[in-house]
Order: structure tokens, then sequence, then C-alpha cells
């Protein structure tokens, strides 16, 4: 599966607040964990998430499919 972020969010990070994604649309900031940030910064249309590359937990982080978030922040590239 190949993901990519939505055109109206941005990876972001700051000196003391290193990740966040920023809503373009809202002007709003989601705060992430580093995991969570991590696995978007992927999240280019380019990397193949089925790949055994690719670390479960990073996977699961992104295919969890009823976490609100996720699906709000990433689509399926085609």
């Amino acid at each position: 599966m190949y993901y990519r972020l939505k055109d109206d969010y941005c990876l972001r990070g700051w000196e003391l607040l290193p990740y966040a994604v920023v809503d373009s649309k809202m002007h709003r900031v989601h705060w992430l964990d580093k995991t969570k940030f991590d696995a978007l910064t992927l999240c280019d249309g380019s990397v193949d998430f089925n790949l055994p590359l690719i670390h479960r937990a990073v996977r699961d982080s992104i295919q969890v499919s009823g976490e609100r978030e996720t699906q709000v922040l990433i689509q399926l590239a085609t």
C-alpha cells in the first residue's frame, strides 16, 4: 500500500516542539508523537508499506483504519 499526506497538511517541527502536522486550510496544528511523525514522513506516495523493510509498528500506525486522525491526514496514493 502506498500512502500520501493530503494536500491540506504539511509536516512541521519547531525547536522545542519537533513533531507536528499543520492543517493549512483550517490553520491548526496537530501534535504527534515521534512514531507517528516518522510514519507520516514516509507517506509521500513512493514508499510501499507492505515491504518487510518497513517496521511493523510504523505500518500499524498508518494502517489503523478505525483511527479518525490517520484517515484525515492520509489518502491512498494511486
